[in-house]
């Protein structure tokens, strides 16, 4: 009764299932399932799962685009170490674009320390499949597999040209450019071999870039890759994106690269990039809010003719700067790790530090006119024995200087 249950659920979810066969091929719905191999079965091992479709059928690619889902593997014992996903096709459904393969495609699986014996007294290991079929509507598929020689198809001519069809890894450089509100833009240093007029770019991370056709641009020897961006995407130049670029020559032959993109751009650029920050650090002292705040520090120099005081002052004084501004950048760091999506200068946003830097002010100001005496009040002695040490001084007073500074940094 519960096996005729289970079939009925299956028939009525439209689902595909298939028990873990002793045969070489699962028949489902719209496709047929194998696994090939071009050497004998051992523990590590490279093998492929050959999918070939009806005519206008296709599954998806490890990104599948705007909707859809790609196939699943998972196995019993051992371990499956990584997936090769051959290089997809565009599919357009209607007004959504698919990444994914029509009429046949071989994905490739390394697994290792499998139980490949062929003794009928030991376990074998099981593959599990799970894949989708589409044309316009959608069919599930689940099957197994016992992994063992007889159960896996030699075939060298099949494997090695679906081998020809994975990514090989792009040796050139690929920079981040621009990260504007709809797109992505990278520059790619690309082979002069390449031609640019047949390129076409998939993005793997679905949850980021969106499935429009990216739009490219040639100037000199760079080609600068447009990719659109997900309305949702919270990714930016931090994190370091990959997709695949394929280009096609007037022979037809196709060649895929897997693009990593470079945290950083060149030396030459960062050194120009520390330089405007020093140049953007001189001119913070200009602000309104930074200017008279360096004549707290010009006033404990003016009390003082012990050049060496003034020496070791300097140096308090810059590790409180630093250090405040040190903790300020883990904890905006910290943050947007976490998925906050917040910028410098984001505790100026909240009403409370707000209301206590305009306190601060306030005490400051009316210090400064002689109304009221700060160095008047009384604190428990322990307290005051620590306010002294690390607040009154010259590191306190560099930590002070970032916290009113802060309206301008």
């Amino acid at each position: 009764m519960l096996w005729i249950t289970k079939w009925l659920c299956l028939f009525l979810l439209n689902f595909s299932y298939v028990e873990a066969v002793e045969e070489k091929t699962i028949i489902s719905d719209h496709v047929e399932v194998k696994l090939i191999k071009n050497e004998p079965l051992n523990n590590n091992t490279t093998l492929g799962v050959h999918f070939k479709m009806e005519k206008d059928w296709h599954i998806y690619w490890q990104n599948p685009g705007d909707s859809g889902a790609a196939p699943k593997f998972q196995i019993d014992k051992g371990s499956l170490s990584k997936i090769h996903w051959p290089y997809p096709s565009r599919i357009p459904v209607g007004p959504l674009t698919n990444y994914g393969y029509s009429n046949e495609v071989v994905i490739f699986l390394d697994l290792k320390d499998i139980i490949s014996t062929a003794d009928s007294s030991k376990s074998q290991t099981k593959i599990n499949l799970e894949w989708l079929v589409c044309k316009i509507d959608c069919v599930p598929g689940f099957g197994e597999f016992i992994i063992k020689d007889e159960n896996i198809t030699l075939d060298k001519k099949l494997f090695k040209n679906f081998k020809t069809k994975l990514p090989k890894k792009f040796k050139h450089e690929v920079f981040f450019v621009n990260n504007s509100k709809e797109h992505f833009e990278y520059k790619i240093k690309m082979p002069a071999t390449t031609q640019t007029n047949n390129l076409f770019v998939f993005p793997r991370d679905g949850e980021t870039f969106a499935t429009h056709s990216p739009s490219l641009r040639v100037v000199n020897d760079n080609v600068f890759v447009s990719v659109p961006k997900n309305p949702n995407s919270q990714l930016g130049k931090h994190k370091t994106p990959s997709f695949l670029m394929v280009s096609e020559n007037s022979d037809n032959k196709v060649k895929a690269f897997l693009v990593e993109v470079s945290q950083s751009t060149s030396y030459k650029d960062f050194l120009i990039g520390v330089f405007l920050a020093l140049i953007g650090g001189l001119l913070l002292n200009l602000m309104p809010c930074v200017f008279p705040v360096l004549f707290l520090k010009g006033f404990s120099f003016l009390k003082s003719t012990d050049q060496k005081a003034i020496r070791k002052s300097s140096w308090l004084y810059t590790a409180g700067v630093l250090s405040t501004f040190f903790i300020i950048g883990l904890l905006l760091v910290f943050l947007r790790y976490t998925g906050q999506s917040i910028g410098w200068g984001f505790q100026l946003q909240n009403p409370y530090f707000v209301f206590s830097l305009a306190l601060l002010f306030c005490l400051m100001g009316l210090s400064f006119l002689d109304v009221i005496n700060l160095n008047s009040l009384t604190l428990p002695f322990s307290l005051q024995k620590k306010t002294d040490k690390y607040f009154s001084g010259d590191f306190g007073t560099g930590v002070l200087a970032v916290v009113v500074a802060s309206p301008c940094t």
